[in-house]
């Protein structure tokens, strides 16, 4: 199917590069809203040649090969004109142009700027104008870090923190206060523990841009309190192109390493597939335990679902790879005649990852006879193969008046890892043993938005309507843990102590249908201009999970297995029913229980007005009212055997106000004070009433139909100064106010591994973010640049006076939060745009990441400095080949978590190192 897609794809790239074009293209936007500007007149100086820019702001011109001068205008702005623009034939150069309304409509006033020059100020005016708060990254400011995936780049943005290399948070706060969409619509996530989506999995060259609003406007969801995130997909433009590249990175510490650990490999595990050797074996999962005698009737069934169970449980040693990835993209546009045009555009990109953690170390740590101790540790390799087939196609049909765009977006990934760890027990009876694992992913999403839009003649007023579905599906296939237990030189399987082998099949499955519609008026009232907004919002989203977890249990002496892992199941040492064996063998014991299975669902009803109003010459008002019932689904069977079928857990109605005020000072400095109330929701497990175990993450989840939704009050307060060309300062506070806060902690003192979610009490974050772009050095040849953005935050929730955690605070952090944030890059560039490189670091504080209760101690993510190199040379005719170098983790850093106790030693939870990755790649476009 992919490779028939992809023939697809190669087949239209082609076809549609036939019909090459030249000339010049772009969008002209409005700035005082910051949106395209419909029918703005684009003439060429001098020449009777000339257009009108269509409802989305963009034009064409086709014009011969030469150096032309244009002439942007609209009745009530300011007419502005750009020159030095050249044109070389079979290419369209891209010049988009920015109108600010006339000071004076009595007066024309004509400004001129070169062709250079207004692509970087025209970036920057998008932000400049915005209502609310927003923080954004472009995707050329992610090639001139290199970063590859999203998760690396949107770390750059202020605020922003990433966990685990895949979660986003903002402005410190953790998963559930973080949203992520893609083109305005919610997208489910492929983490059934967490809130939000995992980041590295898409790749940065599928996405225009990120932004990240900070402050609410009545359009957005309410469920979001430190920022939502808005990933932007790839649009087609008028340009046509092809586009090729290839990449590869090395890591002394990882690659080609004779201690590379690996499962067995399959015809499709290089399409991020599996083929069939790791597929669940029972039609039927839910038999029930069945004991080994052998006068039982049913013990020969016993025997045959043991056997059904193949005997391939440990890891095979082997050399690891290097890393490398591979990418295809392809825009055309073309006339239909008149004023039709069609857009196709499509991308592949494909990555292998292998990584190589062989000082893997891990450990459970509790507070025993007053004093902080490792009640277990374990250490050794940890090796991962990882493969990513991402594609996206789109289509494009508009005219003068109207749009009809659809998108197909498509992510195939998988993850294999295999594991060897040594390990002690240390507090109950003290003893050592040896884990072999094998862990086998695989993650899906797709997802199909269709947007139409449409404009009046005058482009006063506008509707769109957008419709989406997405599916995710991830899938833990087989998981294998096989533990021995070391006594006099010998392994054995021991239920009382290691426990025994384990297999696993997990799997998560969410569809989400979304359906949202905007209308939009512009009018004039007191000699300004005017907006209101209304619209609905309507999601639906149902989620299915499953999870099927066996033991192997062992009769008589295991240590005949000799500690391999494949001896377990194979024929001779399986249990049998006859008098011979009976007291020998490996037999099946199904470990799940009722709560591994259910169904939920919920829906968003939301209605939304708002308004745009310019009452005096320098402030702006945006008032806004969000009307919003949110409601949750429940189907399953609880740990007291009641059933559920479809019953409503949460049924909340609410209303969401927000104001954001802009106060100009002066042309280049603005004043932005913004106030919102938004909600965190908690998940479809948290406020289940099931309980169940996590083999995973060996940890037992407990239901809280208690649990409530909690509120939020936001306050912000921002200044901004805009200099010349792509310059700003900007400096940020903030302050929210929770009621009800929602955290994952410990369900009891007693049990260092059961968590449950519970409200706490008022809790508030404060903050404050710095952020600086600035030239810092700058001639005829030269640029050199800052790119710097620091942040704060004091987030307090209150202490009960009982814990013995916090004995002498009244206050300790909240969940998920960062205490600080910094993000730093020094980028030079030849003026010519020939060489750009970089330097960029990045580190956060000291996290809270779970919280602990008793003898439980909290575990706190460590800082990790992470600086990083990115250099690239263009060359070739109108620098179509691009050769970029980057280095990765220069300064050889360590990824900690630890344990930590008022007035007790830190002791390690994980730690590994991942080494530096030198990575050189090569692009073309034609």
């Amino acid at each position: 199917m992919i490779m028939r897609k992809l023939i697809l794809i190669v087949t239209l790239s082609i076809f549609t590069h036939a019909f090459s074009q030249q000339g010049v293209s772009g969008v002209v936007y409005d700035g005082e809203f910051s949106e395209p500007l419909p029918f703005a007149n684009v003439v060429v100086k001098g020449q009777a040649i000339g257009t009108t820019t269509d409802f989305d702001g963009r034009y064409y011109l086709d014009l011969m090969a030469g150096t032309y001068e244009l002439e942007f205008s609209f009745v009530g702005y300011d007419k502005l004109g750009i020159s030095e623009i050249s044109v070389s034939a079979g290419k369209t150069t891209i010049i988009d142009a920015i109108l600010n309304p006339s000071a004076n409509a009595l007066e024309e006033v004509i400004v001129t700027t070169t062709a250079r020059k207004n692509s970087e100020t025209a970036v920057l005016n998008i932000q400049k104008k915005a209502v609310n708060v927003i923080d954004g990254l472009s995707i050329q400011s992610m090639r001139k870090a290199g970063d590859g995936e999203l998760a690396a780049a949107v770390k750059r943005v202020p605020g922003i923190s990433v966990q685990g290399g895949k979660f986003v948070y903002v402005r410190g706060l953790g998963d559930r206060y973080t949203k992520t969409m893609i083109n305005g619509v919610e997208i489910p996530g492929l983490d059934p523990n967490k809130n939000t989506v995992e980041m590295d999995i898409f790749p940065s060259s599928i996405v225009e841009n990120v932004l990240v609003n900070k402050t609410k406007t009545s359009n957005l969801p309410s469920d979001f309190t430190g920022g939502l995130v808005n990933l932007k997909l790839k649009d087609f433009s008028e340009t046509n192109a092809f586009s090729l590249g290839y990449s590869a990175s090395y890591n002394p510490q990882m690659h080609f390493k004779d201690n590379f650990l690996r499962d067995k490999k399959t015809s499709s595990d290089w399409l991020a597939r599996d083929g069939g050797y790791r597929q669940h074996p029972y039609e039927s999962p839910d038999f029930a335990p069945i004991s080994p005698l052998f006068f039982l009737p049913e013990a020969d069934l016993l025997t045959k679902k043991t056997r059904m169970l193949h005997n391939h449980m440990k890891p095979i040693q082997d050399k690891s790879f290097m890393n490398y990835k591979l990418n295809f993209g392809q825009n055309h546009s073309f006339s239909l005649g008149g004023d039709k045009r069609l857009g196709v555009f499509s991308s592949l990109i494909y990555s292998y990852d292998t990584s190589l953690l062989d000082d893997f170390y891990g450990s459970t740590s509790i507070m025993f006879r007053d004093e902080l101790q490792n009640y277990n540790s374990f250490e050794g390799n940890n090796s991962s193969q990882d493969v990513n087939i991402t594609y996206i196609l789109g289509l494009a049909l508009k005219n003068k008046y109207s749009k009809f765009s659809v998108k197909y977006l498509s992510i195939n990934d998988s993850s294999s890892i295999a594991t060897y760890f040594d390990g002690v027990d240390y507090i109950d009876n003290e003893y050592t043993f040896a884990e072999h694992g094998l862990y086998y992913t695989e993650k899906k999403l797709k997802f199909l938005p269709a947007t139409f839009f449409f404009t009046n003649e005058d482009g006063n007023t506008t509707v769109e309507l957008t419709s989406a579905i997405a599916n995710v599906e991830a899938n833990d296939k087989d998981f294998k843990t096989t533990p021995f237990e070391n006594i006099g030189g010998k392994q054995y399987i021991s239920i009382n102590t290691t426990g025994v082998p384990e297999r696993l099949w997990r799997g998560i499955s969410e569809d989400h249908f979304t359906l949202k519609g905007d209308l939009t008026h512009k009018f004039d009232l007191f000699n300004q201009t005017q907006k209101i907004n209304l619209g609905f919002y309507f999601t639906k989203k149902e989620r299915t999970f499953y999870s099927f977890n066996y033991n192997i249990n062992f009769k008589g002496n295991s240590s005949l297995l000799n500690g391999n892992p494949n001896n377990v199941l194979l024929e001779e040492n399986i249990w049998k029913k006859d008098l011979s064996s009976w007291r020998y063998g490996a037999y099946l014991k199904p470990a799940f229980d009722d709560g591994s299975q259910y169904e939920s669902g919920s829906t968003t009803e939301a209605y939304f007005v708002s308004a745009d109003l310019s009452l005096l010459k320098r402030v702006k008002i945006n008032l806004g009212l969000r009307f919003e019932n949110y409601k949750t689904t429940f189907t399953g069977i609880d740990y007291f055997g009641e059933t559920y079928n479809k019953s409503v857990i949460l049924d909340n109605v609410q209303l969401f106000p927000n104001a954001n005020i802009t106060y100009d000072l002066n042309e280049n400095l603005k004043l932005r004070g913004a106030y919102y109330r938004s909600s965190a929701n908690p998940s479809f497990k948290e406020s289940s009433p099931i309980t169940f175990y996590d083999p995973v993450e060996r940890i037992r989840y407990t239901g809280n139909l208690d649990l409530k939704p909690s509120f939020i009050n936001n306050f912000d307060l921002r200044l901004e100064w805009y200099g010349s060309a792509n310059e700003i300062i900007a400096l940020s506070a903030y302050s929210k106010i929770f009621k009800d806060p929602i955290e994952v902690n410990a369900f009891s003192e007693l049990f260092y591994n059961e968590f449950i979610a519970r409200n706490g009490k008022k809790s508030t974050v404060k903050g404050l973010e710095l952020e600086i772009r600035k030239n810092i050095f700058t001639n005829d040849k030269t640029l050199i640049f800052l790119n710097s953005n620091i942040s704060y935050v004091d987030a307090k929730r209150p202490v009960e006076k009982s814990s013995p955690l916090f004995p002498f605070q009244d206050y300790r952090e909240l969940q998920g939060q960062s205490p600080y944030m910094i993000n730093t890059g020094i980028n030079y560039q030849d003026n010519n745009g020939w060489i750009t490189s970089g330097l960029f670091y990045n580190v956060q504080g000291k996290t809270l990441d779970r919280v602990g209760i008793g003898v439980q101690p909290g575990v706190y993510i460590m800082p990790f400095h992470d600086l990083s190199f990115n250099s690239s040379l263009k060359f070739g005719e109108n620098k179509n080949k691009v050769l970029t170098i980057k280095i990765n983790n220069l300064l050889n850093q360590k990824y900690q978590s630890k344990y930590i106790q008022p007035e007790q030693p830190e002791l390690v939870f994980r730690s590994y190192s991942p080494g530096i990755e030198y990575s050189i790649g090569m692009s073309f476009k034609f």
